[in-house]
């Protein structure tokens, strides 16, 4: 008897093709973090330049994170203003280099919540992707939590941008401008 992975390998290689032509990332389908990769050439996009802040996800109040050295932090606006990326996503990181390299024109840096990882993922796993990506890009000066367990139920795009205005949780989702940046990541 053949090894599964030997009698199925057609069957996969035939999946991935399919997945590959749909758009769906084939880690996904294993559950496994794929190795990091600099994406920044990738599903190149016009920056939005308009400001389109909408109410922040509700699930976000909820929401705990990590920090590097393993404390869980309550989400809040004591962190904000927080951008939510995935390492895996050009589009998170094309905003974090612009973020990183006009850092001087900005009031502040956000604080970068680092998610997207496969169930199960530890933090030491994340942070050795994220320690990757932030040499990869050469970024400097951001602090780095971590989002590991649930995160598909509160961030549903990359990058994700959530402060506050006037007492509420905003957010504003993907690539921008650095002039809408500077609006939302404001005083």
């Amino acid at each position: 008897m053949r090894p599964f992975r030997a009698r199925f390998g057609g069957i996969f290689a035939i999946v991935a093709v399919l997945a590959g032509m749909a758009g769906v990332q084939v880690w996904r389908l294993y559950h496994t973090n794929p190795p990091f990769q600099n994406l920044l050439k990738a599903e190149i996009a016009t920056p939005i330049d308009t400001f389109n802040a909408s109410a922040a996800n509700p699930a976000d109040k909820h929401m705990i994170i990590v920090t590097g050295s393993g404390s869980h932090v309550q989400f809040g606006p004591k962190l904000f203003p927080a951008l939510i990326t995935a390492y895996w996503c050009p589009h998170c990181q094309r905003t974090l280099v612009l973020l990183d390299r006009r850092q001087k024109t900005l009031k502040r840096l956000p604080i970068v919540i680092s998610t997207g990882f496969a169930q199960g993922t530890t933090l030491a796993e994340a942070k050795n992707l994220t320690a990757k990506e932030v040499s990869s890009l050469h970024l400097r000066g951001f602090r780095v939590y971590y989002l590991l367990h649930n995160w598909r139920s509160t961030v549903t795009e990359f990058p994700t941008l959530v402060f506050s205005r006037g007492g509420k949780w905003m957010q504003l989702h993907g690539e921008h401008t650095i002039a809408v940046w500077r609006k939302a990541i404001g005083p």
